[in-house]
This record gives structure tokens, sequence and C-alpha cells, in this order.
């Protein structure tokens, strides 16, 4: 199964990679996106031209999986199998909830909004449920502030009581207000 992974800047000044045929970097990508945690896949080429370049016709995978491990980015093993050679070096391994959980934090942060005692896992549990929320439903969904940041009445903090998951729909729609009910 294809895994969605952020490739660093480095990857593309990359002095080999660089100055060959571009379609070499495209399947190193696309190795990755195939790979397993541990940076492994089964080296079978022809699956691999079909998940990567499946509408191209004259493409040798063999032959360029050869070169990848010519030239110290793969390694092909007697067991069958691809090791993608320094994973860390081009690929962030973050997922889009870690992403955005460490932004918001950096944003609250500036905001001096995020408190020494705020509890960090349980924060980017909230933006997790939020992608869960998402992928269950098809339907985005935004973490919200309770008590917005920037408010101008009231100024929230960035912890996990002030945060909830509501669809991005009705957070779009409501903006950055902050309405007191009289009760």
């Amino acid at each position: 199964m294809a895994r969605a992974r952020n490739i660093k800047p480095g990857l593309f000044k990359n002095e080999i990679l660089g100055v060959a045929d571009p379609i070499y970097t495209l399947l190193f990508e696309g190795l990755w996106v195939l790979a397993d945690r541990e940076g492994r896949l089964e080296d079978r080429p022809l699956r691999i031209k079909a998940e990567v370049f499946p509408y191209r016709d004259g493409i040798n995978v063999d032959e360029m999986l050869s070169w990848l491990q010519a030239s110290g980015f793969i390694v092909r093993e007697p067991s069958g199998s691809i090791l993608i050679v320094n994973r860390q070096q081009w690929y962030d391994e973050k997922t889009p909830a870690q992403v955005n959980a460490e932004a918001a934090a950096r944003r609250a942060r500036r905001r001096k909004a995020m408190p020494a005692w705020a509890h960090a896992g349980e924060i980017k549990a909230v933006y997790e449920a939020a992608r869960l929320a998402t992928q269950a439903t098809g339907q985005e969904h935004h973490v919200d502030h309770i008590v917005p940041l920037a408010g101008a009445l009231v100024c929230g903090l960035h912890v996990a009581a002030n945060l909830q998951v509501i669809p991005a729909v009705g957070n779009l729609k409501k903006s950055n207000k902050f309405e007191v009910s009289h009760g």
C-alpha cells in the first residue's frame, strides 16, 4: 500500500540524482512511497513500474533499480527485497497530524498562548483525531480553539482542553469569534 511521505528539499540538491535523468529521481521517490516503515519493499520491477509509472511505456525499471543500487541509493537484497539506504536523509516521516500539531504549537508559543504545563501528546492526539474524522467521513475536519488564541474579548490557551474537532465548514463559518452566552 502506498504511503503519503514528505520529501526533504535536500533530495533535489543531491549531486548524483541532480545530473541524472529526472526519471531516476521520480523512481526513487516512488520507491519510498511504496516502502514500509523500515524502507523495505519487494524487488518486483514490473509491479513497481505499474505503481510508479502506470501510463509510461519503454521504461525498464529493473535497469533503473540497478542504477540506483550502483549509485548507493538502494540495496537489492538476495532475499528479494529492496532496502532504501539513508532514508532519513531524504524523507520526513512525520504524519500530517504531527506537522499540523507542531505548526499550531509554534504559533501558540509565538503568541505566548502555550503554557509550560501543556501536554504536547494530548494536543497531538486531538490533531490525529481530526485527521481520522476526515478519513472516516470524507468530510474535512479542523482542530478549533474553543476560546480563540487571539480573540477580541478574551484570549485562550493552546491546550488540549481548549481544542475541539469540528467539520471544516463550521470552523470556516464561525471565523475567530467567541460568543459569550448569558444564562
